[in-house]
């Protein structure tokens, strides 16, 4: 997509879900603070906002039914300083592993004339979709 972020669209990456044969009760979206804040303002014809609260739970959000994850680390996308992505996923679909161990070294001699004492934790991790049809992303989506 290319633009505000719409409901609809939303609703069209549920569609996708669905009909990759995806089970959709894990699913959650990853969004920026400012598409998220696109959404919570969009409103219906008589002015009634379109995206409410859970009055039963501080600071849990949803959007058509998913739990909502609002987070600043998704990069923006071109030159237009608020275009980003939307990702509607599923957890479980995705597998992470580990490379290397995490490993600790105290680096005791690069900073004696000090008399301070350094420590470097080195580790590795990879991850990827073991069915990336479990992953619908929605780009360029204009969220400032």
């Amino acid at each position: 997509m290319s633009g505000a972020i719409t409901l609809d669209a939303m609703s069209d990456a549920v569609t996708k879900l669905l009909t990759a044969n995806v089970d959709p009760s894990g699913a959650k979206w990853l969004m920026t603070p400012f598409v998220f804040g696109v959404l919570r303002k969009l409103k219906d014809t008589t002015g009634r906002y379109l995206v409410q609260p859970d009055p039963t739970e501080a600071g849990a959000f949803r959007i058509l039914g998913f739990p909502v994850t609002v987070t600043a680390r998704i990069p923006t996308a071109g030159t237009t300083p608020f275009a980003t992505t939307v990702v509607l996923w599923v957890p479980s679909t995705v597998a992470v592993a580990r490379d290397i161990a995490p490993q600790v070294k105290v680096l005791d001699q690069t900073y004696a004339t000090s008399g301070q004492v350094g420590i470097r934790v080195q580790a590795r991790y990879d991850a990827g979709p073991l069915y990336p049809e479990a992953i619908v992303k929605l780009t360029g989506v204009n969220g400032g």
